[in-house]
């Protein structure tokens, strides 16, 4: 079974009605590619409306070329809320039952609508910038090289490489322009993923030693 995972409108009503998923904003993993020495994924960027859906969802499987096998993913770890996005893990179990480990994605997305983000949140090749080298390259000509025309969206996923990875711990650079997410493994390893904190970030503005000795 496919797991899903969900962003539901808490109205704080007095009295709650019942709902599915067609009350649901659906978007959905439509791309995974291997660049930049990371497998990433892409996801849609479907607009919510209000005034019609009642939260967002998306499910845990990759539908390019018409995909069925969910790989039994699934979301077991806590998400976390942060600067206008969700970010959570996801648990990819080993192919052979038998084995031990497996494999996840960190995921990061808009925290109101579901939507892959406006910007790249990854710096995939570490050169302290973040722009559309970050992005993943959508190569419709296949050849391995940029076209004119070609496409380069933001990633909405970064497989892990430490084996199963459990919620991220979050540090933010001393100037607050980069951040910083340790995600430890099930492989005995943690792994650093350098990231954009966004463009509406507002971390500590300016400190003052207060002395309380007298």
């Amino acid at each position: 079974m496919t797991q899903s995972f969900y962003g539901i409108w808490d109205k704080a009503q007095a009295s709650l009605s019942t709902f599915g998923r067609s009350s649901l904003l659906q978007q959905s993993i439509v791309r995974e590619v291997s660049q930049s020495n990371f497998d990433l994924r892409e996801t849609t960027a479907n607009t919510i409306d209000w005034t019609s859906h009642l939260g967002w969802y998306i499910d845990l499987i990759n539908i390019e070329g018409s995909n069925t096998d969910n790989y039994g993913e699934r979301q077991v770890s806590n998400s976390v809320v942060r600067n206008g996005r969700i970010i959570f893990t996801t648990l990819l179990p080993s192919d052979d039952p038998c084995e031990f480990g497996g494999s996840g994605w960190l995921m990061e997305l808009d925290l109101y609508s579901g939507a892959r983000l406006s910007f790249s949140p990854f710096d995939l090749n570490n050169d302290g910038l973040f722009n559309t080298d970050d992005y993943i390259h959508i190569d419709t000509n296949n050849n391995g090289i940029v076209d004119p025309g070609e496409t380069f969206i933001p990633a909405s996923g970064k497989k892990s490489k430490v084996g199963i990875i459990s919620t991220p711990s979050i540090i933010d650079s001393a100037d607050g322009q980069t951040e910083y997410k340790y995600t430890s493994g099930s492989s005995g390893a943690i792994e650093v993923t350098v990231e954009n904190p966004g463009p509406d970030f507002s971390g500590r503005q300016s400190w003052r030693q207060l002395d309380f000795s007298q």
